[in-house]
């Protein structure tokens, strides 16, 4: 989704792929007082990133000087030049990287880029200096709440490979074990009695 920002006569590109810790109202308000453009490039020597360079950019762009962009960004002023640019008027370099347009602009224009993302800005609990308490607070929550659902994630993920990988080899075992007393019992064996009661 393209956007049309008036104040600083910007220009905002979005995903309607990805969703936003916050809404778009607060994010076009942050893009009004923000002066600087919001596009993040990086050296990716993999197939994504360099594996996309078209030689026809050189010698305009060389293969060390490719970078890959978020799909995520906001550009203002001068920065949209090379965006807006007329199909005809542009040369082969810009006619290449149609679909890379934070390569272009980096390029073009180094001083008035921020070098971070939408997607940066919108995570960081530093990225709106006047936000009320209660926002932060709810963004604080939510990431905290990301990290705690991770956590679990990793343990039913552990979990279900122990299960589907061990229990045969722990089953084997157990008939063994469970004759032994439970002062003859090893820590790992006792643990194995755990698991294996646990998950029957």
């Amino acid at each position: 989704m393209l956007c049309w920002i008036f104040p600083t006569n910007g220009l905002c590109f979005v995903s309607e792929s990805c969703i936003p810790i916050f809404d778009f109202n607060t994010t076009y308000q942050y893009f009004q007082e923000f002066e600087q453009s919001f596009l993040m490039a990086f050296d990716d020597p993999g197939p994504y990133g360099r594996g996309r360079y078209n030689w026809n950019m050189t010698p305009e762009v060389e293969l060390t000087q490719w970078r890959k962009g978020s799909q995520w960004f906001e550009a203002q002023g001068k920065l949209m030049d090379p965006i807006t640019r007329p199909a005809a008027a542009a040369s082969s370099f810009h006619q290449s990287a149609a679909k890379h347009l934070q390569q272009v602009v980096t390029l073009a224009q180094r001083n008035g880029v921020s070098r971070r993302c939408l997607l940066t800005l919108l995570t960081s609990t530093a990225a709106i200096p006047d936000g009320s308490e209660s926002r932060k607070a709810l963004l604080q929550e939510y990431l905290n709440k990301s990290k705690e659902n991770k956590e679990k994630n990793d343990k039913e993920r552990l979990d279900d490979y122990y299960k589907r990988n061990y229990r045969d080899y722990f089953g084997l075992i157990e008939g063994q074990v469970r004759e032994k007393k439970e002062d003859e019992l090893t820590e790992s064996e006792k643990r194995i009695l755990e698991w294996l009661d646990k998950n029957k």
